[in-house]
């Protein structure tokens, strides 16, 4: 569950991994809420909550799998309008973290395999999107190679905005929990 203390937790890790005085920033991706936070100190910056869940948002705007066109340009731009409420919230450019368990799952649709810890970049992401709105037009889900479901569709689309919108070049997962059961260890690699 994305909240206060799980940004705590992933700053921690985060933190411990650069330098002192590096601004950096972490997501927390929950079923009902974003948690979204930076700093430079050993504690973040106040965190903020965008009201964009994984579960939420796919309740919301995705009614078919694979999500239709419409129901993807429905939710990009719903997104957006959450997403740009973080836009000052920290530097363009700098790191990104996450533990999110549904990232995680990107990441392997991306190629990662069972890695613990992966580093996507924006790039990375925008091309797995594509291949979501190739079947939103209608390619054959088969042709994907990757899961076309609505949690899954909001979470690829919820990251997106988040790096095209904030101005973050990648995504470092952390070891976490995903969909399917992986243990979340803070701090370990």
């Amino acid at each position: 569950m994305a909240d206060r203390a799980e940004i705590g937790r992933v700053y921690a890790a985060a933190r411990s991994r650069n330098p002192a005085d590096a601004a950096i920033a972490v997501l927390a991706l929950g079923p009902g809420a974003t948690w979204i936070a930076a700093g430079r100190g050993a504690s973040p910056d106040p965190a903020l909550p965008l009201d964009l869940g994984t579960v939420s948002t796919a309740r919301k705007h995705f009614h078919q799998e694979p999500p239709t066109a419409l129901e993807l340009e429905s939710a990009i731009h719903a997104i957006e309008e959450e997403v740009m409420r973080a836009r000052s919230l920290a530097p363009r450019g700098v790191p990104l973290f996450t533990a999110s368990g549904a990232i995680r799952d990107i990441a392997r649709a991306c190629g990662a395999g069972s890695s613990p810890e992966a580093t996507l970049s924006i790039e990375d992401v925008e091309a797995l999107f594509h291949r979501l709105a190739d079947t939103a037009q209608g390619a054959p889900v088969s042709r994907a190679g990757m899961p076309v479901d609505a949690e899954f569709a909001a979470t690829l689309t919820i990251l997106r905005e988040i790096l095209h919108h904030l101005g973050f070049p990648s995504v470092t997962i952390l070891r976490g929990e995903s969909r399917d059961g992986d243990a979340w260890a803070p701090g370990s690699s």
